[in-house]
C-alpha cells in the first residue's frame, strides 16, 4: 500500500478521508496546511498527496510549483480538490500541473478511484516554475472570477433569507400577539361566566327583596337533615 498525505484545514473532512484511506490499507499522513505539507513531504517522502487548490496559507497550486522547483527531491503523484462550482475550471488547473483531481463533496467510492488511478499513474516530474507561470495564471483568473461570482450569489441568497427570516419573525409578532389577546379574551369570559354562576346560585337560595334564605333554601336543608336523621 502507498503512503498519502492529505492537506486540509477541516478537521472533519480531513478525518474522513484518513480514515477512508486508513481502512484501505494506505499509510496516512496529515498536514493543515501548505507549508506543513511541505515539510512532511521532505521528511518522509509520500507517494501521494491530496491538497485543495485553495487551501488556507500557501495554496495548492504554489505548493506543487515549490515543491516540484527543488532539485533532485522525489515528487509525489497530485490529487487536486475543489469545490464542485469550480470543477471545470480547477479540472483544468490540474491537467496543466499534470495531477489527478476531484470535485467537492465527493463519495468513498469516487475518491478511492480516484487515489487508485493516480497511484498507478507514472510519478511527476520537476518543473521550471517560470515555464508554468503565465499559463497557470490564465487558469487561476477565471477561477477567482468565478469564486467572486458564487460569493455575491452568497451574499444574495443570505441577504433573501434574511429578509424572509425577519419577515416571518414579524408575522409570528403578530400571531403571538392576536393569541395572547385571544387567551385573556377568554379568560375574561371564564371570570364572568364564573361570576354569574355564582350569581345565579345566590338567587336560587335567597329571597330578592330580604336577602334571607328563600323557601327553596329551607326545603332542601330541611330534606337533608330529614335524611341524615
Amino acid at each position: 500500500m502507498a503512503t498519502i498525505l492529505v492537506v486540509e484545514d477541516r478537521p472533519v473532512n480531513l478525518r474522513f478521508v484518513a480514515t477512508l484511506l486508513g481502512d484501505r490499507g494506505h499509510r496516512v499522513l496529515e498536514a493543515r496546511n501548505g507549508e506543513e505539507a511541505l515539510r512532511i513531504v521532505r521528511a518522509e517522502s509520500p507517494d501521494l498527496v491530496i491538497i485543495d487548490i485553495l487551501t488556507s496559507g500557501m495554496d495548492g497550486c504554489q505548493f506543487v510549483l515549490n515543491l516540484r522547483s527543488e532539485p533532485n527531491s522525489v515528487q509525489p503523484r497530485i490529487v487536486f480538490r475543489a469545490a464542485a462550482h469550480i470543477a471545470a475550471e480547477a479540472e483544468a488547473l490540474a491537467t496543466t500541473f499534470g495531477a489527478s483531481f476531484i470535485a467537492k463533496p465527493v463519495n468513498p467510492e469516487t475518491l478511492l478511484a480516484v487515489v487508485d488511478a493516480a497511484l498507478s499513474g507514472p510519478s511527476a516530474l520537476p518543473l521550471e516554475v517560470h515555464s508554468e507561470d503565465r499559463s497557470i495564471d490564465s487558469f487561476l483568473r477565471p477561477i477567482a472570477r468565478k469564486l467572486h461570482r458564487h460569493i455575491a450569489n452568497l451574499e444574495r441568497l443570505n441577504a433573501q433569507l434574511g429578509r424572509g427570516v425577519a419577515q416571518r419573525d414579524a408575522q409570528l409578532d403578530v400571531v403571538r400577539a392576536a393569541l395572547d389577546q385571544e387567551i385573556k379574551k377568554r379568560l375574561l369570559a371564564e371570570g364572568e361566566l364564573t361570576q354569574a354562576n355564582l350569581r345565579l346560585k345566590d338567587q336560587v337560595v335567597h329571597d330578592g327583596l330580604t336577602g334571607l334564605h328563600n323557601r327553596r333554601y329551607l326545603e332542601a336543608h330541611g330534606a337533608a337533615r330529614c335524611l341524615s336523621a
